[in-house]
C-alpha cells in the first residue's frame, strides 16, 4: 500500500538522489553534442565519452563552480521536496529509464527487499 511505498521510499531516498546527481553530473560534464551516438554502448564510445569529461574537468575555463551551484540548486529545489519514487525519478529524467518508461514497481520491489 501507501504507506509501504512511502517506507521504502524513505529507506531507499539517499540512494536515489545520489543516482539522481551522478545523472546531472554527467549531464553537466557531457561535452557538447553528445560526445558521440546516442545511445552508444560499446567500449569505443563509452572511453571516448570519458576522456572528453575528463578533459573539461581538466579545462581551468570550464565553468566548475557554476556548475557546482547548479547541482546544488538541482538537490535543494527539486530533488528533496520529491515525496514518492516517481516523483523523484521524474523529476531527475530517469523515469524513463525503465521498461516499460514509468514503472517503478520492480524498484520499489528491489528496495523492500535491500531495506
Amino acid at each position: 500500500g501507501g504507506g509501504e511505498e512511502a517506507a521504502v521510499f524513505e529507506a531507499a531516498r539517499e540512494g536515489l538522489v545520489a543516482f539522481a546527481l551522478l545523472g546531472r553530473v554527467h549531464e553537466i560534464l557531457r561535452p557538447p553534442g553528445g560526445g558521440g551516438k546516442e545511445g552508444a554502448t560499446d567500449d569505443a564510445a563509452w572511453s571516448a565519452e570519458a576522456e572528453q569529461v575528463q578533459q573539461r574537468l581538466r579545462d581551468p575555463a570550464h565553468a566548475h563552480q557554476q556548475a557546482y551551484l547548479d547541482l546544488v540548486e538541482f538537490l535543494d529545489d527539486e530533488l528533496t521536496p520529491a515525496a514518492s519514487v516517481a516523483e523523484l525519478l521524474d523529476t531527475a529524467s530517469l523515469l524513463d529509464a525503465f521498461h516499460p518508461a514509468g514503472d517503478t514497481a520492480a524498484l520499489l520491489a528491489r528496495c523492500r527487499a535491500l531495506s
